[in-house]
């Protein structure tokens, strides 16, 4: 991959994080068409030393940061895995169900049914695997991936592993968030003191960030893997 080609990705993953290109504009001091001109779609121009410099020390990045492929550490914030089916009983594998949540706003206990859907109602899991993760069967949740906001992260129809035990916030990682009633899986994103949610879709005109605060706001636990019918 060209550096160019680095820089480019690195600052469009810089973008996602800040919640859009308005934001990461204003750190940087360039208008939406300078920035539009470095990432947009219809690019017209690379980000030579100078600006990349310049990013790198407006956004508290060492020097050269710009220039090693930083976005796996937005992607795989999780693990990515394949669904692997089991035939028949096996002692070895912990079977989690495919769920959907029903929330109320404000409320932070919910209630779940079977997930009826073509793609199957439970996914396998090794025990020897939730053992060396320290995880309880008990308190894990396995729900349905809807829409695109979380592109290329996670997809449509793929199926995350949510950990009910685990709602600290820890910066750059995803959740699955009672958000005003509704179930969302987003990407938490600290900024100067204040929580947001952040689709990873680089749209951020349609998946605009939203702060996460009070009973508007309630984490249900984090995402730890994304289960993908390859």
């Amino acid at each position: 991959m060209l550096i160019s080609d680095i820089r480019r990705a690195n600052v469009r993953a810089l973008i996602t994080q800040l919640g859009g290109q308005a934001e990461f504009g204003r750190r940087i001091e360039m208008s939406d068409s300078q920035v539009s001109q470095l990432v947009g779609e219809k690019h017209t121009k690379n980000i030579g030393n100078i600006i990349a410099r310049r990013i790198e020390k407006a956004l508290g990045k060492p020097e050269g940061w710009l220039d090693v492929d930083q976005t796996r550490e937005f992607a795989t914030s999780f693990e990515v895995r394949k669904v692997v089916s089991y035939e028949g009983d096996n002692p070895d594998v912990v079977e989690i169900p495919r769920v959907k949540l029903r929330l109320s706003a404000g409320i932070s206990g919910f209630s779940t049914e079977v997930d009826e859907t073509e793609r199957g109602s439970a996914l396998s899991f090794r025990k020897d695997w939730l053992q060396k993760h320290n995880l309880d069967p008990e308190r894990l949740l396995v729900v349905g991936v809807r829409g695109d906001s979380m592109e290329p992260t996670m997809s449509d129809g793929d199926s995350a592993l949510i950990n009910l035990a685990d709602t600290q916030l820890k910066d750059n990682k995803i959740y699955a968030v009672n958000f005003d009633g509704e179930a969302v899986i987003k990407r938490l994103v600290k900024d100067f003191g204040r929580w947001f949610l952040v689709s990873d879709n680089p749209d951020q005109k349609r998946y605009h960030r939203q702060e996460c605060t009070g009973a508007t706001c309630i984490i249900i636990g984090r995402v730890l893997v994304a289960q993908r019918m390859l």
